[in-house]
């Protein structure tokens, strides 16, 4: 499939082929459609083309999508979010449990971007004004689009996320906490503004 003109996590698509190829000390290989299959046995809708678009960066990953990857594969969150090399771990760090009353949700940031929102070093945030510093940063957003992300109406990449990151000066993993409150360290990284890979 063509690459078209997108952006799109580069990290976190190169670990998923790595892990996926049987790369490191990881378990044997596994096909893309033998993945797909895992996926359909958790009940996730990812499919065997989602994965080819988000390996070969036709689309990037959304931010439910990267913990069901960290499930499946059997890695770290904060490997395929491209916070450690390390892609050994426990059970804790890659087992998404989305809490129950956000599961009619399009994303699972939303809620943590707005409380970053409000709890701004000096004062908060609006949305118009994260709409403008997302689309300085490259990102083109519009009040509207921020007003469907904090309601859980649209989804948003992985890309996205570590904008809002650098912008609202918050971990990457604070604005996923709304999902497996055991992650380990999931505000111990001093104030982690993501990279653009």
């Amino acid at each position: 499939m063509e690459k078209k003109n997108v952006l799109y996590d580069k990290t976190c698509a190169e670990r998923i082929i790595f892990i996926r190829q049987g790369k490191g000390n990881k378990k044997d290989k596994i096909s893309q459609d033998k993945l797909a299959a895992r996926f359909r046995t958790e009940n996730c809708k990812i499919s065997r083309d989602t994965i080819a678009d988000i390996e070969s960066g036709v689309r990037d990953i959304f931010d439910i999508e990267v913990f069901w990857f960290a499930k499946v594969l059997n890695v770290p969150l904060n490997y395929l979010l491209g916070i450690t090399d390390q892609y050994n771990g426990t059970d804790l760090e890659y087992e998404p449990q989305i809490d129950p009353s956000m599961k009619d949700r399009k994303n699972i940031c939303g809620t943590w971007i707005r409380e970053a929102r409000y709890h701004q070093e000096k004062d908060s945030i609006s949305q118009q004004e994260l709409a403008k510093q997302m689309t300085e940063s490259g990102i083109e957003m519009s009040y509207y689009t921020i007003l469907y992300i904090e309601s859980g109406k649209r989804r948003v990449s992985l890309t996205e996320l570590k904008h809002f990151a650098r912008i609202l000066n918050k971990p990457l993993e604070y604005l996923l906490k709304g999902t497996n409150p055991k992650l380990p360290n999931i505000e111990s990284f001093e104030s982690f503004a993501a990279e653009d890979n």
